[in-house]
Parts: C-alpha cells; sequence; structure tokens
C-alpha cells in the first residue's frame, strides 16, 4: 500500500493498514466533484484493485453550509446530478448523504464496511475540520489526495512573494513529475452491487 500512496500527493489523517474484513474502498467525495482528471478517485481505485474490493463514493450533502445561499445549493445540485451515471459508467458506486460530514462518512463507511477511506484535501480551515473530525470517528484509515492543484501543494510549505522565485519552482517541479501528464480514468475492478 505504501507504494500506490506515494505515487499521490496525499496527507494521512488516519493511519493504519486497511480493514481485513473490508468490503469497499470508500471515496468521499467533498470538493472533487468530478470522475475526470480525479487523482483522488484514481488512488482509490488503485487500492480497490489491490484490495480486490469495489468503490462507493459518497458525498456528504451539508444542511446548512456557512453563508449558502439557495442558488448555491441549487448550482450543487445540478452538477451533483451527473455523478451517479458517470460512477456507474466506472464500475463505481454512489451514495448521497444529507448531514455534516464528521457524522455521516463515519456511519457510511461502518454501514458500507469500508477497508480505507480515501477522500480530497481541502486546505481551508472547515474542510480540514471535517476531514479531523472524520478521522477521530473511524476505525480504518484516512486519506486525503490533493486534487485541485496541478503542482500539490505541500511543495510550498511557506508562502511565495513574487513571480520570479516561484515559477522557476513550479516548472521544475511540473517536468520533473510529469504533472502536465494526462490523468488516467482507471475503472473500478470489481463493480459495486447494492
Amino acid at each position: 500500500m505504501d507504494a500506490l500512496l506515494t505515487a499521490y500527493p496525499t496527507e494521512l489523517f488516519r493511519s493504519g493498514d486497511p480493514a481485513p474484513d473490508g468490503r469497499c474502498v470508500l471515496l468521499w467525495v467533498q470538493r472533487a466533484k468530478r470522475t475526470a482528471g480525479n487523482p483522488a478517485l484514481n488512488l482509490a481505485a488503485d487500492l480497490a484493485h489491490a484490495l480486490d474490493l469495489p468503490i462507493v463514493a459518497v458525498f456528504a450533502m451539508v444542511e446548512s453550509y456557512p453563508s449558502a445561499t439557495l442558488r448555491a445549493y441549487t448550482f450543487l445540485a445540478e452538477a451533483l446530478s451527473d455523478l451517479p451515471a458517470a460512477f456507474a459508467a466506472r464500475g463505481i458506486g454512489w451514495q448521497l448523504r444529507i448531514g455534516a460530514p464528521g457524522t455521516v462518512i463515519p456511519q457510511a463507511a461502518s454501514e458500507l464496511g469500508a477497508a480505507i477511506v480515501v477522500t480530497d484535501q481541502d486546505t481551508m480551515p472547515l474542510g480540514r475540520r471535517w476531514r479531523t473530525e472524520v478521522a477521530q470517528q473511524l476505525n480504518v484509515a484516512l486519506i486525503a489526495v490533493d486534487t485541485d492543484t496541478v503542482v500539490p501543494t505541500a511543495t510550498f510549505p511557506g508562502p511565495e512573494h513574487a513571480s520570479h522565485t516561484i515559477r522557476p519552482k513550479l516548472w521544475k517541479r511540473i517536468a520533473a513529475d510529469g504533472l502536465l501528464d494526462p490523468i488516467p480514468a482507471p475503472r473500478s475492478v470489481r463493480p459495486w452491487t447494492a
């Protein structure tokens, strides 16, 4: 499993080996609401393949997201409506659950028998708090994958003050790691059956 994790920019929120009696790899979809170009989904697929398990994607719809308007929820609902078919085309199960991630995701992990939980990384305070809360409630590992940047955010632990100092670092990392190469879209080896 360690070899798989080094292939992705990850942050471990809860460590541990996959549960030996796990029935799926749970993909907690939060920021990266897409099936294409999603490194978190690709790590989940790689882990599922290694463990010979199906993948189930779960989104926690927060009922009262801070400062969210009705229009924001409408936009979110429209975007989410494409996901069930897109996940199904890759052999991945889909569940939309209502509630706070700190409650919903551990509950889903328990009910579905998750061997491991993979999610997208969030550097914002609320997203980090959700991941920490979920990790405290889980009995399995929680791995977050940087999905929203070309160059992983961990590359720059401190602030960069000028474009002339950051550009050479960016291009060096992009060239060395092939960060502009197409992102594959692996299918689940074992399709999810509810």
